[in-house]
């Protein structure tokens, strides 16, 4: 059904909005000096791990909306 093939294309790109959020949050985190010098060294790999979790499920996103795309128009 359309609407329904719709509303999940809008939940794909409410999560892929989501995801991009958090990730340019790490980024700006890790690039701030100060944290990275002055957090416990625990702390910053939690925020890069957090980083790269973010990346792996933003891409899991695209590519699911790529595949369901291609469906969709098929």
């Amino acid at each position: 059904d359309a609407s329904v093939a719709r509303a999940h294309v809008e939940r794909l790109e409410a999560q892929k909005t989501e995801q991009s959020s958090l990730i340019a949050s790490y980024e700006k985190r890790l690039s701030n000096e100060a944290y990275v010098r002055q957090a416990p060294k625990q702390v910053v790999e939690q925020t890069r791990d957090q980083l790269a979790e973010a990346k792996e499920r933003l891409e899991r996103l695209q590519t699911e909306q790529a595949r369901f795309t291609s469906l969709e128009s098929s």
